[in-house]
């Protein structure tokens, strides 16, 4: 939490996070937004930064999971896929974003999380927030 020490005007920056990659693959990237909003002294700011998307699991705040799937006829080779990255949001009520769906006016900004990667060892490539 952050408490405006001044009222004012204030730009709210943030980056959602990348989605999470093998080696080899490449991840997209998470989005970027960027605003200016007055507040008054005293607001509290409850900033949540996403996390990056791993094998299967989704980023914190939102991230999509990934998904395994059936091994490739030949046996040798593996399907996978990576989670997405999680959304960086600022709001002036507590709570990821999932629990903010009936206070959206609460919400300040958000920048989206990115694709994670996926394919076979490895390959494919995660889009990137929008």
């Amino acid at each position: 939490m952050f408490a405006i020490p001044y009222s004012g005007s204030y730009k709210l920056e943030v980056w959602g996070a990348s989605g999470g990659s093998a080696s080899g693959s490449r991840t997209g990237y998470g989005a970027y937004a960027t605003g200016e909003i007055f507040l008054e002294k005293g607001v509290n700011l409850y900033i949540h930064v996403g996390g990056q998307g791993a094998k299967y699991a989704g980023g914190y705040n939102g991230g999509g999971a990934g998904r395994n799937i059936t091994p490739i006829q030949d046996g040798k080779h593996e399907a996978w896929g990576y989670g997405g990255g999680g959304a960086t949001h600022i709001a002036t009520k507590s709570g990821l974003l999932s629990t903010l769906s009936n206070s959206v006016t609460d919400i300040l900004i958000v920048a989206a999380g990115g694709g994670g990667s996926g394919g076979v060892n490895p390959a494919g490539y995660g889009g990137s927030g929008g």
